[in-house]
Formats: C-alpha cells, structure tokens, sequence
C-alpha cells in the first residue's frame, strides 16, 4: 500500500474531515440527549423493562464470551527427510484433560484420540489418520503419502481450524 498516497490524501481534505467527524458527533450527542429526556419522561414500569431489557443483552452478551472458550491446542505440520513419515506436532495448551479430540486433514482425513493430557506434547503420524466417512466415522486406513493444509480440532472446547504451516527437518536441524 502507498502510505504516501494516503497520507497526502488526508493532509489535503483534513479540515473537511474534522468538520464532517464535529458535525456527527455533535449529531449523535443530540440524538442520545432527546433519548435520555424521551426515557426520563416515560412512567416507571416502563423505565423497569427498558432496563430489564438492556440489563438481559448485557448479561447475553457477557456470557457468549466468557463461555466460548478457545480451542486450547496448537499445530504445524513438520516433514522429514532423515527418516520419512510426516507428522503433526501438536501441544495442548489446557491445565485441564480434553477428552474425547477428534482431529479432520482436508476434511477428508480423520483421527480420534481418546485423552489429551494437560499441557501435553505430541504426534500425529499422517500414516495414523483414516479416510472420512458418513457423519465423523472412520474408513480405511491412509497408505498413499499427503501433505495435508488444514487441521480441524473438535472438542468439548469447541472447534478450531488450524491452518499447518510446514516445517521441513533436514539432517542438521
């Protein structure tokens, strides 16, 4: 991006723009004044649902966001040369058991894996991963090799998709 360009821009129309940003300010604040007087004039149980109203959204709100907590785990797909077989490094970022993890390649590869511990590192072998399918149900057993692009976690958490960056390992690393 041409910062320049844009810096020129607005150097150019700054005081139309201060001008524009006063007037909807002043606007919006005069707006919310005759609502606060409109609200101060109204009689008491409907001040009392109106409140009660607002107070639910809040309390809607808030609670969205402290119970959706963010899948705990993170992934990258590491390659080696040295010995073969790909795998996925992954590590559990929870002070808590996460039990049952389903892990999706691609959406069409798919492993389960019964418990991870708090805190825990390991690997997933490509070689481990099964053919998706019906509804989360496993096939047969991957044999050719893949390089998989994303990685779909789903578990009591919630679900996360991961997008693996490659790590090649070569003889001095």
């Amino acid at each position: 991006m041409d910062y320049q360009r844009v810096i020129d821009f607005l150097a150019r129309d700054w005081e139309k723009f201060v001008e524009r940003a006063t007037n909807a300010y002043e606007e919006g604040l005069d707006i919310a004044l005759d609502q606060w007087d409109t609200f101060r004039k109204l009689d008491n149980k409907y001040k009392g649902a109106i409140i009660g109203g607002l107070g639910l959204i809040v309390l809607v709100i808030v609670g969205l966001s402290l119970g959706s907590e963010p899948v705990p785990i993170i992934a990258n797909l590491e390659t080696s040369g040295v010995l073969g077989g790909s795998f996925i490094a992954l590590e559990s970022e929870s002070e808590e058991i996460i039990s049952p993890v389903i892990f999706i390649l691609d959406d069409t590869y798919i492993y389960r894996k019964n418990e991870i511990y708090p805190l825990q590192e390991f690997k997933l072998f490509l070689k481990e991963f099964h053919y998706m399918k019906g509804n989360l149900e496993e096939g047969d057993r991957v044999k050719e090799d893949f390089l998989p692009y994303t990685l779909k976690v789903i578990c009591p958490f919630g679900e996360k998709e991961i997008e693996l960056t490659r790590k090649k390992k070569g003889w001095f690393r």
